[in-house]
Order: C-alpha cells, then sequence, then structure tokens
C-alpha cells in the first residue's frame, strides 16, 4: 500500500476517476493523476511512485525498439503494451498490467 493507512483509523479515502476522452498512455495518466490528487489532498504516503507506458512495436514495424509514453496509434499498432507504476526512489516495481502478444 502506498497510504499511511494507520494515520486515517476508520476512515475511508476514495479517489474517483472519471474519464473525459480516452487517449495514449490513459490508465499511466490515471496512475500518475492518482499520485497527484493524494499529495494536493495532504494524504500520507509511505512512498512516491510514476507510472509509463511502453509499447513494443509489431514485428512488421520498421524498428523493433520499445516505445515509452507511445501515441494512440503507436499503443493501437502494438505488438504489446505495458503500463508499470514504479516506487521511486527504489526503481521497484509496484504493478505491471500488459495486454497484446507476449
Amino acid at each position: 500500500t502506498v497510504i499511511a493507512k494507520s494515520l486515517f483509523p476508520r476512515a475511508i479515502i476514495m479517489i474517483a476517476i472519471h474519464e473525459g476522452a480516452p487517449g495514449s498512455c490513459f490508465l499511466s495518466t490515471v496512475f500518475n493523476a492518482c499520485f497527484l490528487a493524494l499529495l494536493d489532498a495532504g494524504i500520507t504516503m509511505l512512498r512516491s511512485f510514476v507510472s509509463l507506458t511502453l509499447a513494443v512495436p509489431s514485428e512488421s514495424s520498421s524498428s523493433r525498439e520499445p516505445i515509452i509514453n507511445p501515441t494512440e496509434k503507436e499503443e493501437e499498432e502494438a505488438e504489446s503494451v505495458f503500463v508499470f507504476v514504479i516506487e521511486m526512489p527504489t526503481k521497484r516495481e509496484l504493478l505491471c498490467h500488459a495486454w497484446g502478444k507476449f
């Protein structure tokens, strides 16, 4: 957990996310927005984190180099897409969500 729950006994901390229009790196944007919302609300956190999206281009692509924070088109054309949530500054992986071919 990221939130220092012991400081909020018998409390519920809820973050509501309303999707306006989906776009590239949507899930990473949601995780980063949640972190900033907690920070802005003054919620004590045990660790900081950052999220990023990584797309692996398809085999027919001219370059097989992974793309960090791809555009919506690059995400759609990618063979697989990974969303990482990384603890800072340790760079330990907190979460990985992936879809596509592996």
